[in-house]
């Protein structure tokens, strides 16, 4: 009875990344991202949000696939998905460290760019 309930969390969370990676794929409601949460009324109206929205759906989607580790890992007690869980946590950071980065890199004009 206690390995179901330790299945039950991460199998609900699982689920509930995997709804917000799709509606964010379909670009749907306020993007879950600091980039938006943290902008001026402003910046929001001149903001291009269809990378916000790609990023928080891969973030979200690689989410949904750590807590599916976790949750088979407690039903089964393999040792390996424990191991792909830290390896897909790792990617997850990772992917949104080098995502953020390059969406910063693409919004600051060149210095040694001339402007006619």
């Amino acid at each position: 009875m206690t390995v179901w309930l330790a299945f039950l969390l991460p199998a609900l969370l699982s689920l509930l990344c995997l709804w917000v990676s799709v509606r964010h794929f379909q670009r749907k409601g306020a993007p879950w991202n600091n980039t938006w949460l943290y902008a001026s009324e402003t910046e929001r109206q001149q903001m291009d949000t269809a990378p916000l929205y790609r990023q928080t759906g891969v973030v979200f989607a690689l989410l949904c696939a750590l807590f599916v580790a976790l949750a088979v890992e407690l039903l089964l007690h393999t040792r390996w998905l424990c191991w792909l869980a830290g390896m897909i946590a790792v990617a997850t950071a990772g992917y949104a460290i080098v995502s953020s980065a390059m969406m910063e890199r693409q919004k600051k004009p060149l210095k040694n760019q001339h402007h006619d």
